[in-house]
């Protein structure tokens, strides 16, 4: 597991399932509410995921989409009790106008029923969730959010997608250390197993330029996505001409 922050909500996910690293079939919108105060805030996440995973974070096992049905129901049902309450007793006070009375009890009313089906479909719905589908969808999860400075706080279960996104998001990475400074590494792979050879490349935020030997171990996130998707994983394979580059 691995938390990271970073600048901002548009991050960019590699080229892989963010649970398994396999071929990504499809973006799926991870979703979380944030409250502050009486304000509330939902962020969207689009994360790779492979076919199967897919799948697994789409699945709504009946006792999930039956609680997302009761506080959907139950939400309308109170909203439309406390509007109907707020006009009763205005009306009876004779306290303003009717139809600024109308337009804030509607507005309250509305208010109240949006946070309880919020509370039923983020908060209650989840944990009725098959426990396949809590596994994807708490293999990237949005901790923190701080809307004033746009700080958005992650926390990855898989350590090679976290440290792959970092690569994807380095402008948008929090460090620190400000003296971190942009390398460019490359390197020709070759796996006779799977019969493919060519070059793979990363990049990374380094406090010093990266040894020979340094820069073949930070290449190894990258050849892990790569061998997971070629169906070759365990097999041996040669590393050579690994190129560093200092980017200003």
């Amino acid at each position: 597991m691995r938390r990271i922050q970073f600048y901002g909500q548009q991050i960019k996910f590699p080229s892989a399932c963010a649970y398994c690293l396999k071929t990504v079939h499809k973006e799926y919108n991870f979703e979380q509410v944030f409250t502050y105060g009486r304000r509330s805030i939902i962020l969207q996440l689009p994360v790779p995921l492979c076919h199967y995973h897919f799948q697994q974070a789409s699945a709504q096992s009946p006792a999930q989409l039956w609680s997302e049905r009761l506080g959907t129901a139950g939400g309308g049902m109170f909203g439309l009790t406390v509007f109907f309450a707020l006009l009763n007793y205005w009306s009876g006070t004779q306290q303003g106008f009717y139809v600024s009375n109308l337009f804030l009890a509607f507005f309250i009313g509305s208010s109240m029923a949006v946070i309880i089906w919020a509370i039923a479909k983020f908060w209650v719905a989840p944990l009725f969730a098959f426990r396949e589908t809590k596994a994807v969808l708490r293999s990237v999860q949005m901790k923190k959010f701080d809307p004033t400075h746009q700080i958005l706080e992650i926390v990855f279960q898989n350590e090679t997608t976290a440290e792959l996104t970092v690569r994807e998001n380095l402008a948008a990475l929090i460090t620190a250390n400000e003296n971190m400074r942009q390398y460019f590494i490359s390197a020709h792979l070759v796996d006779e197993d799977i019969r493919w050879s060519g070059r793979i490349d990363t990049n990374i935020l380094l406090d010093h330029s990266p040894s020979q030997q340094e820069a073949e171990q930070l290449l190894e996130p990258v050849i892990e996505r790569f061998m997971i998707q070629q169906n070759g994983t365990g097999t041996f394979y040669e590393i050579n001409d690994i190129k560093i580059m200092a980017i200003t």
